[in-house]
């Protein structure tokens, strides 16, 4: 048993998961006490409740140098190898949002707007492009989808965030402070 978080180095690994810094001990000693609290039984997991004015933590890419604010509770995943973004999961693990970049090629942003509304799956919501970047929202039959993308030279940089329909008013203020915080590396 892990009694005190702060004795950790650089890395720590829990049910096969890694959690590299930065992350917030005291919010992540406490996921892990109240996961452990929990039965042992196959019940599904509850939607945790999503504060309406939850605080933020900034994440900076290195390699392409985009940003944004996420989630403070949100659990960092594992840095790719190569250096193009990072996962973030909410504590109850139903909420998901996922920064990256890359390069393209032969590719207007146009061409990349209308691809991306071609591979939409459900319905489609509320989307528009503008110079350098365009947004695509949507929602299947359990989850809402926001997608904002830039598009910028030869490097695309996206940000996708995905939550439960049933916590969408719990998520709105998220989709805004992601939106306003995403920001190109270019």
């Amino acid at each position: 048993k892990i009694k005190d978080l702060r004795d950790m180095s650089t890395m720590l690994f829990i049910d096969g998961r890694d959690f590299t810094e930065p992350f917030d001990l005291e919010v992540f000693g406490k996921n892990l006490e109240s996961s452990s609290q929990t039965s042992g039984g196959s019940a599904a997991p509850q939607p945790a409740a999503v504060p309406s004015e939850p605080s933020y933590k900034h994440y900076v890419n290195r390699r392409y140098g985009f940003q944004v604010d996420y989630p403070a509770d949100f659990i960092p995943g594992r840095q790719p190898a190569n250096g193009d973004g990072l996962s973030f999961t909410s504590p109850d693990g139903q909420a998901s949002l996922n920064v990256s970049a890359g390069h393209i090629f032969n590719t207007s942003l146009q061409k990349a707007y209308t691809n991306d509304l071609q591979r939409v799956q459900g319905s489609l919501g509320y989307h528009t492009a503008g110079d350098t970047w365009y947004v695509i929202t949507w929602s299947d039959d359990r989850m809402i989808h926001y997608q904002k993308t830039f598009i910028l030279g030869k490097t695309r940089d996206d940000m996708r965030f995905s939550y439960p329909i049933q916590q969408k008013g719990s998520y709105e203020n998220v989709v805004s402070a992601l939106e306003s915080s995403f920001k190109s590396g270019r």
